[in-house]
């Protein structure tokens, strides 16, 4: 009897130890994980075609309002980059999650 309560024993430490291990695996790589991410910067995308086709009347956007809303645009994304964001245009992003667009 005594071998059974032995074996029994020794699977429950094993298990406690392989619990450990693996929960002290996956605080080290959470906190890996945290740590690269705090080194990049945040990322943000610009979908400036869209903003001007939004904004234009049937007649066509006035060149006038064109160059600003492209001033406009630059402004904010120099404001972003100032700030530590990385701005990127939309044409350039296949895919992102949804709060990353900024609308100027």
């Amino acid at each position: 009897m005594s071998t059974h309560k032995e074996a029994v024993s020794s699977s429950v430490v094993t298990i406690v130890i392989v619990v450990a291990v693996v929960a002290a695996g996956l605080m080290m790589g959470k906190r890996y994980v945290d740590q690269e991410l705090a080194t990049r910067p945040r990322v943000v995308f610009v979908d400036e075609v869209r903003w001007v086709k939004e904004s234009k009347s049937t007649d066509g956007l006035p060149r006038d309002r064109a160059e600003a809303a492209v001033a406009r645009t630059r402004s904010v994304a120099k404001a972003l980059a100032d700030e530590g964001y990385l701005v990127l245009d939309r044409t350039a992003v296949y895919a992102a999650p949804a709060g990353v667009e900024v609308v100027p």
